[in-house]
């Protein structure tokens, strides 16, 4: 059984012994049948061997061929017209595993997005009383500390203040 990557080309190399007959006077081809169309291949003489060079298949089948599927093939031969096959067999496909990967640029826009911010509102009771609480329990400036000030210091602050 002869394998057959899809994606490539295959050059099949069959060695032939002919007797009764000079090599050059040889023509062959390699037959194959898909799907019930017959595809041929031109086979050339070369030191006692016919070449074949198979195109990869996805460029000359239009149908999708599966992984391990076969395929009937043989080598026909004509000599002195007589017609030979001195090859028959099958082909297995093979499909090599692919994957691609391409870039894709999203466009960014030019402005900045604005920050969101989300807000909720809870009341609670308990917090309005805890303000209370502190509120009742601030005690008022004694005027002593008022009195403590020095007049240089106050006159500053209110030329800063504008008073």
């Amino acid at each position: 059984m002869v394998k057959v990557n899809v994606k490539k080309s295959k050059r099949l190399k069959f060695g032939v012994s002919v007797s009764g007959v000079q090599a050059r006077d040889l023509r062959g081809a390699l037959r194959m049948t898909i799907e019930g169309i017959e595809y041929g291949f031109p086979a050339k003489v070369e030191d006692n061997s016919l070449v074949v060079l198979v195109p990869p298949l996805d460029d000359i089948i239009s149908f999708e061929l599966n992984e391990g599927q076969k395929i009937p093939a043989t080598l026909e031969v004509i000599a002195n017209e007589i017609y030979l096959v001195p090859w028959a067999d099958t082909i297995r496909i093979e499909k090599p595993i692919e994957v691609a990967a391409r870039i894709t640029e999203d466009e960014v826009s030019e402005e900045k997005e604005k920050p969101v911010v989300k807000m909720s509102l809870t009341e609670d009771d308990d917090i309005e009383d805890e303000k209370k609480k502190v509120i009742t329990e601030k005690k008022p400036i004694k005027e002593e500390k008022a009195l403590k000030v020095k007049p240089k210091k106050i006159s500053k602050l209110s030329k800063v203040l504008g008073a």
